[in-house]
């Protein structure tokens, strides 16, 4: 039984190294970031956006 429970969480390593891989990948994949996103936003609907609104 410990043999088993050994196994399982040495296994358990390698996959939450590639889930996390592989989340960081997908987070990082859209250009820009969520200030940027929300500014193009903004612009694209004709709003105007001043200095204290971007802070």
């Amino acid at each position: 039984m410990i043999a088993y429970i050994v196994k399982r969480i040495l296994g358990m390593i390698p996959t939450l190294i590639i889930i996390s891989i592989i989340t960081f990948i997908i987070i990082q994949l859209p250009p820009g970031d969520f200030v940027t996103t929300a500014q193009a936003e903004i612009a694209a609907s004709g709003g105007g956006m001043d200095a204290s609104a971007v802070e």
